[in-house]
């Protein structure tokens, strides 16, 4: 028995000094402690490796910017940011083909190899920004859809033919005159009456030539984007380039050397094929309704029109099906034709409402997508309206009572002079109509002209406002002029308000 207890106590001693021995080593070695994990952590802030990595992308609409952070899990933490071009969202974001979340385009992810990063964009679609598309349907409805008749018969010239507008006849949307450029809602100006069904009865307000009581294909557009941009200032059709306010939608290339010259578009049948369908596909599968396509061809002719609607259809392999995929557009164009209007009935117009061309179409007639600022980006309000008067208030006498322009920085529909008497009676009333041409600026020293010169097509067209004033004829005593300008955001102002004797 003592034998066993002293090989027990032996035994003991020994286990006793082996494990005195691996703790003090535990300790110098500062493992499994508080001192060990703070050394851990320090060796996994510092990156394992730098991994390569290659970003590819479905258009480049933005860019990826991506930076090593730490060692982690066994590799390296890497964030990435993408900063997609403005009017542009990012759509997927993947790593090595596994889909990665993104907090305000940001994500960070662990690599433990070479990796490849794919990024697809689409176009920005807020609420605002859907917002503010309606508004711009609207208006183009309004101008290509209202439905009236006329008093009596009008001619005007458009080039070599005679349009004749018939009394009586059902018409659908403003006439066409090529340069005369009004909007749409002024053009109600002219109504004299309107029946239970809607339709409107119209009675231009001086002579029998309507030359300038109409609109074009570029003036559509122009009108329907004025509701709620302030920075378009295009023409017509081909000079809708960036100066101009016009932003190109999607990803195609072109030459500003050689495919614009003079501030116009040259052959844009050129630029999509050089560009080939299924890039112009793409391009065209980005538009959001609002948007607008021009075309400029060098056989001949000129076109914009307002999109409605886009239907993208794709094939297996994920490209777009040109034949099946269609937009749906508003627009005006040259000539007169029977359609059947909103409600289905047929009306006399030189408009289009809600037609359909496929994206082969499109392509073909050599369509180029474009937008304004204000439907690209939401990221600032759309500009409140601002007036200014030619003429200082502190500077106005007799003279100036008929004199002066109005600069906006929208376009200007109207701008509306009243003289009143003493009495508050009204002695003078007469309108001028802001013109597609110079649309944010517009005198009313015309309000004393009886005639005006077309400088497009160098005709002159007498008639085309008869209310010469002459203050003679005004009673005498204190009269009041106020001059009103309304703008196509809707917004209007008392540019002048003058008190003078007479």
């Amino acid at each position: 028995m003592k034998r066993f207890f002293g090989k027990f106590a032996v035994l003991l001693l020994a286990l006793i000094m082996c494990f005195s021995v691996c703790l003090l080593a535990s300790c110098e070695n500062g493992s499994g402690d508080k001192d060990g994990d703070e050394t851990t952590d320090k060796q996994n802030d510092t990156p394992a490796k730098n991994y390569e990595v290659k970003v590819e992308s479905n258009f480049p609409l933005g860019e990826v910017a991506f930076e090593a952070k730490s060692g982690k899990d066994g590799g390296t933490l890497y964030e990435f940011v993408v900063t997609p071009k403005v009017g542009y969202a990012v759509q997927s974001f993947k790593v090595d083909g596994t889909e990665v979340a993104l907090a305000d385009n940001k994500a960070e992810y662990v690599l433990k190899q070479d990796a490849t990063v794919t990024v697809e964009y689409c176009r920005k679609n807020s609420a605002e920004l859907q917002r503010r598309q309606q508004l711009v349907i609207d208006k183009i409805t309004q101008y290509v859809d209202t439905y009236f008749m006329y008093d009596k018969d009008y001619k005007y010239n458009l080039g070599s033919r005679e349009i004749v507008l018939k009394a009586g006849k059902l018409h659908g949307g403003l006439p066409y005159t090529a340069y005369s450029s009004i909007s749409p809602d002024v053009f109600l100006d002219f109504a004299v009456s309107k029946d239970n069904k809607g339709i409107y009865t119209l009675s231009f307000p001086m002579g029998n030539d309507p030359f300038y009581w109409g609109g074009s294909c570029g003036n559509a557009s122009y009108w329907a984007w004025a509701t709620i941009s302030s920075t378009i200032r295009f023409s017509y059709s081909r000079d809708m380039i960036e100066k101009n306010g016009v932003y190109t939608v999607g990803v195609w290339e072109y030459d500003p050397e050689t495919d614009i010259k003079s501030g116009l578009w040259q052959d844009t049948v050129d630029i999509c094929n050089r560009n080939t369908i299924d890039v112009m596909a793409e391009a065209y599968a980005m538009m959001n309704k609002g948007d607008a396509m021009q075309y400029n061809s060098e056989a001949g002719g000129n076109h914009v029109v307002t999109v409605t609607e886009v239907r993208v259809i794709r094939n297996k392999n994920g490209k777009i099906n040109p034949t099946n995929s269609y937009v749906r557009l508003s627009d005006q164009h040259g000539g007169y034709k029977e359609r059947a209007g909103h409600d289905g009935t047929y009306v006399y117009s030189s408009c289009d409402l809600n037609s359909k061309l496929t994206f082969a179409q499109v392509f073909k007639k050599g369509y180029l997508p474009m937008t304004c600022i204000e439907l690209l980006d939401d990221s600032t309000p759309i500009a409140k309206a601002e007036f200014k008067e030619s003429v200082e208030a502190s500077k106005l006498n007799k003279r100036y009572v008929t004199s002066g322009y109005v600069e906006t920085n929208y376009a200007i529909t109207k701008v509306v002079m009243v003289i009143t008497d003493a009495n508050g009676a009204e002695v003078y009333k007469a309108t001028r109509y802001g013109l597609e041409h110079s649309p944010a600026r517009l005198a009313y020293s015309l309000f004393t002209s009886n005639d005006y010169k077309n400088k497009y097509d160098k005709v002159e067209h007498t008639g085309t406002y008869n209310d010469k004033l002459d203050l003679t004829a005004l009673p005498t005593g204190k009269l009041r002029c106020v001059v009103t300008a309304h703008v196509s955001n809707g917004e209007s102002s008392v540019v002048r308000d003058f008190t003078f004797d007479n």
